[in-house]
């Protein structure tokens, strides 16, 4: 009776230690699921990097466990997933910037060409003021010189004209003066 006591014994004590060490285990699966939890929700407050070791180092201990190791395939594929699913955003949002970046680049380069263009237009607008006032300038002096050497040769021919009628009535006047004396 004393060796059946001993066995009964033995085997709760031992029922007791594997119930106790499956619920540590379990304990400790929760643990690293909760953790798993809040890193996945915090996810968007962590870099990349740090949430991929973390995760991995929580599925490692995960999977060492026989009975977990289906489910540990299961996230460590979503993880995977997940990882390349960021690696394509962070990608995506890159190849954007660099466009937008392109276009910016190109909308200040046409920018600083029509600004180019603008400014050798007014020049070429100057330019062409400055000489349509030169030719201006130069027509008016022209004008104004042959306007004077006109009124010049005209007084010239006045006084030209002048002294001849002069210069022929006198004697004819003296000449028909003298004549009736005569």
């Amino acid at each position: 009776m004393g060796k059946k006591k001993l066995a009964i014994s033995l085997l709760v004590f031992a029922g007791v230690l594997s119930f106790s060490e499956t619920k540590v285990e379990a304990a400790n699966q929760h643990h690293l699921l909760n953790q798993m939890h809040y890193h996945a929700i915090n996810n968007i407050y962590k870099p990349a990097q740090n949430c991929a070791v973390l995760q991995n180092r929580i599925l490692d201990q995960y999977c060492k466990q026989p009975t977990t190791k289906v489910a540990y395939q299961h996230v460590q594929k979503n993880t995977q997933q997940a990882t390349q699913q960021q690696a394509n955003q962070q990608q995506a949002a890159q190849q954007q910037a660099t466009q937008q970046q392109a276009v910016q680049q190109q909308a200040v380069q046409q920018q600083a060409v029509q600004q180019q263009e603008a400014a050798q237009q007014q020049a070429a607008q100057q330019q062409a003021a400055q000489q349509q006032a030169a030719q201006q300038q130069a027509a008016q002096k022209q004008a104004a010189q042959q306007q004077a050497a006109q009124q010049q040769a005209a007084q010239q021919q006045a006084v030209q004209q002048q002294q001849r009628t002069h210069h022929n009535y006198t004697p004819q006047q003296a000449t028909g003066h003298h004549n009736r004396h005569h």
